[in-house]
């Protein structure tokens, strides 16, 4: 079966502990928003989690039924996700307290351990001031400093700290430990993974009043000790003369990110790989085709199946700004 239109998901909203209450500021309505609401994922295809086409002659199928059926036309020569799902996950946090500190395993531990490889990037859209991220360890910390800190609860001295800003762009590989402090609302683009160890969570309990599990052995696997993590790239245009300017953020591993601005009609191809447009601010008009235009809105992810080969984005109201998003493998 042929797709070749664009595809927008009913979005998900999730409560966790350390969520907060501003998400519902940011997408669309029609949502029922639950308090401390940390997680709102636009796209996902998991077993437990598949979302639902939310417009369109295909509204109401799921992706995981879409990549059952319609496989081909979905990703082209994009690859499948490890266990064979859409590959990419894409969610707005809101985070109201300090996150666990934990990492994602790459494929060959995630090989060994039945588990499966995980590598993220974040776009900070608000920060409060005083905001930090940690990312990555300081350099010289080996994994026998780790190991006592972790146990001894004195970890936050041996990791990177980062003050974001709004704009703010940072790539997690696999194997970094990290942990997304509070007063922060971004974009976060994953592989289509759920595996995290916790490494340690601040002798906080969950939503069920339950200590929450911590992965510590796991967690000693995965971190990629004596690799320094990258600090963040500012996503905003640097060539006043560009029509619609674009800025490269990610253009290495399983999935490329970009930071385009819509100032004049916009026009690309897929190029036979499954794209996706999230939508920061603004608003505008995608159409693919000769379909009929569909209405981005601020908060909004698009998908662009392979097969969707010519599309144009129009109607920009002046403060359109996307990431465009490569399924690659």
């Amino acid at each position: 079966m042929s797709l070749q239109q664009a595809l927008r998901f009913e979005p998900q909203a999730f409560r966790r502990v350390w969520g907060g209450e501003r998400l519902q500021h940011r997408l669309r309505g029609g949502l029922t928003w639950p308090s401390q609401t940390g997680e709102a994922w636009l796209l996902c295809d998991r077993p437990e989690q598949a979302s639902t086409v939310a417009e369109g002659p295909l509204a109401g199928r799921t992706l995981n039924g879409l990549m059952l059926s319609e496989e081909a036309a979905l990703l082209g020569e994009s690859a499948p996700s490890s266990s064979g799902g859409f590959p990419l996950i894409i969610k707005w946090l809101d985070t109201a307290e300090l996150l666990s500190l934990q990492v994602h395993p790459g494929e060959g531990l995630a090989k060994r351990l039945g588990s499966e490889p995980k590598a993220e990037c974040w776009y900070i859209c608000d920060a409060e001031p005083g905001s930090v991220l940690y990312l990555g360890l300081r350099d010289g910390v080996d994994a026998a400093a780790f190991a006592d800190a972790s146990a001894n609860g004195d970890v936050l001295d041996l990791l990177q700290s980062f003050s974001p800003k709004p704009g703010d762009f940072f790539h997690v590989p696999a194997g970094t430990l990290h942990s997304i402090g509070a007063g922060l609302t971004l974009v976060e683009i994953q592989q289509n993974s759920d595996t995290t160890y916790r490494a340690h969570d601040w002798d906080r309990v969950g939503l069920d009043g339950k200590t929450r599990q911590l992965h510590r052995e796991e967690a000693l696997q995965a971190i990629a000790f004596g690799r320094q993590a990258s600090g963040p790239i500012r996503a905003r245009a640097t060539d006043e003369a560009a029509v619609n300017p674009i800025v490269p953020l990610l253009e290495e591993g399983p999935f490329g990110v970009q930071w385009l601005q819509v100032l004049e009609d916009y026009q690309n191809n897929t190029q036979g790989r499954a794209w996706v447009y999230v939508v920061l601010a603004g608003s505008g008009a995608l159409r693919v085709g000769k379909n009929e235009a569909c209405r981005m809105e601020a908060g909004d992810a698009w998908l662009l199946p392979a097969d969707s080969e010519n599309y144009s984005i129009t109607e920009s109201d002046g403060d359109l700004e996307l990431l465009r998003v490569e399924a690659r493998a």
